[in-house]
């Protein structure tokens, strides 16, 4: 019996580490981290969604990801799930020290502070992690899993707790041509001026629209729509602007 539960005990930990998987990448000259788990289905032939989960304010990526049956949903749906890490928020009080807030996203939320100092009252605002770039860490980070695995486009997501879901909210407003369709289009429109430039200078027959479709487009307009607001100009000026030799150079980051 305790051979047994010992050999369940060790098969189970066999499972967690080589699923879930603490990973880092460099934003912002620092060191971000974040946690991976792919499902057990996850073959690499078939495109699998994504889904990036917030913690909230104070709490931790591990907690998030092992107090949580999220693991489990993923591997029911075949998600990639990120759960990736925030940094802390420390604050400076002039001539006081500093006060810690725990780890918390820059979602763009303002803190009324008020405290006494030498028996004079102060009252101000403070913007939680102003100078971190999260933003760009998360798209650096759906840039990372695009490159690594076989997702679908059509199917990134995120969602999160409290202060994780304001971040959340703030990635679908602000930050719409990085993430969810804007990030979409932006990896399809790229996938194109790769293959027109291929065809071109292959000399192979093509289409436009059958290049478009090889991209996941079915709609015309839709296609031009993403492709204008993708490279700043109709296709039909990008096509007669540029070269085969400048396809690549004029290629937005």
């Amino acid at each position: 019996m305790k051979k047994t539960l010992t050999l369940i005990i060790l098969a189970f930990l066999a499972f967690s580490l080589n699923a879930q998987t603490l990973k880092s990448i460099t934003w912002g000259e620092q060191q971000r981290d974040y946690y991976e788990y792919v499902p057990s289905t996850y073959t690499g032939d078939t495109p699998a969604p994504v889904l990036v989960m917030l913690h909230g304010m104070g709490d931790q990526a591990a907690d998030l990801l092992n107090l949580t049956n999220f693991m489990a949903m993923a591997d029911e749906k075949g998600w990639i799930l990120l759960c990736p890490q925030a940094l802390e928020f420390v604050f400076e009080i002039p001539f006081a020290g500093s006060y810690n807030f725990g780890t918390c996203w820059a979602a763009g939320i303002t803190l009324n502070v008020t405290f006494t100092l030498y028996g004079m009252p102060l009252n101000f605002d403070i913007t939680v992690n102003g100078d971190v770039d999260d933003s760009g860490f998360l798209c650096a980070l759906l840039d990372a899993t695009e490159s690594a695995y076989n997702i679908d486009q059509d199917s990134v997501f995120f969602g999160g707790f409290s202060l994780g879901a304001c971040m959340s909210h703030r990635m679908a407003i602000e930050h719409g041509d990085r993430n969810f369709n804007g990030y979409i289009h932006r990896l399809r429109i790229n996938h194109f001026v790769r293959l027109y430039g291929e065809a071109v200078r292959d000399g192979h027959p093509f289409t436009v629209f059958s290049l478009a479709r090889q991209c996941g487009y079915r709609n015309y307009l839709r296609f031009t729509t993403a492709f204008r607001h993708r490279m700043d100009c109709s296709l039909t000026c990008w096509t007669k602007r540029y070269t085969l030799s400048a396809i690549g150079e004029h290629l937005p980051d």
